[in-house]
């Protein structure tokens, strides 16, 4: 990521986005530590990963969907060729789909070829070699699954990362002295500190806290929903 922005954007007349920067630097990273594999999303021209084109898409027919459930359950059945011509933002969130369905197949791939190293660490292997019943590791699921991981991993990080960047640099004073901290600390760029170093510089310590306080809680409206029957837990209606 650094060597993007110092190559393609230092000195350059560019705009940078940072939620495209972020969500596609957590997606590389995410994916890296659930399936010891990731897409590259980093190399893209702007930064904008699958995912961001996914939940983009997605925005557009979650409301329907969420209005007409049954909207959604038609949609789940007809072809996604024909799906894309209906509405063409879904074929993003197609696409992703695919993408988690093929991390599941090459963890799958993994697992059964015994394959040694950081593979057999990472949630989605362990998950494949857990004692978990068979039932529970269908292929769809197991995506879904992938599917939640990834986004939930990005959403939050990604939104509390950019919106810290933007009061730090909005913010002379405050920018000054974590860059002089930094500079202090880490004198040759080119050789990063450790977590633990970092974690030990005070300001830059501060920057975060205050940064995690700074996040956006996401508020959703849950829809309102009729059972289908009357259940009963310890005789409790």
């Amino acid at each position: 990521m650094c060597a993007r922005l110092r190559d393609d954007f230092s000195g350059e007349p560019r705009v940078l986005n940072l939620n495209n920067l972020f969500t596609s630097y957590i997606a590389d990273v995410t994916t890296q530590y659930s399936f010891d594999r990731d897409f590259k999303y980093l190399a893209d021209a702007n930064f904008e990963s699958p995912f961001i084109k996914a939940i983009r898409g997605f925005k557009d027919i979650a409301q329907p969907c969420t209005q007409f459930p049954w909207l959604g359950q038609i949609l789940s059945y007809i072809p996604e060729r024909i799906v894309r011509l209906l509405q063409p933002a879904m074929g993003s969130v197609q696409h992703f789909q695919e993408d988690m369905r093929q991390l599941v197949r090459e963890a799958r791939e993994d697992v059964k070829e015994k394959k040694c190293g950081f593979a057999d660490k990472t949630i989605m292997h362990g998950i494949l070699t857990s004692s978990i019943p068979e039932v529970e590791l269908g292929a769809e699921r197991l995506k879904d699954q992938a599917t939640g991981l990834i986004g939930a991993g990005i959403a939050s990080a990604q939104w509390t990362l950019s919106i810290a960047c933007y009061y730090i640099i909005n913010d002379a004073v405050i920018l000054t002295k974590l860059r002089k901290e930094l500079v202090e600390a880490m004198p040759d760029p080119d050789f990063a500190l450790s977590l633990v170093q970092l974690e030990k510089l005070p300001y830059l310590s501060a920057c975060v806290e205050e940064g995690n306080f700074l996040l956006h809680i996401v508020s959703i409206q849950q829809g309102l929903l009729t059972l289908p029957q009357l259940y009963v837990w310890h005789a409790v209606k």
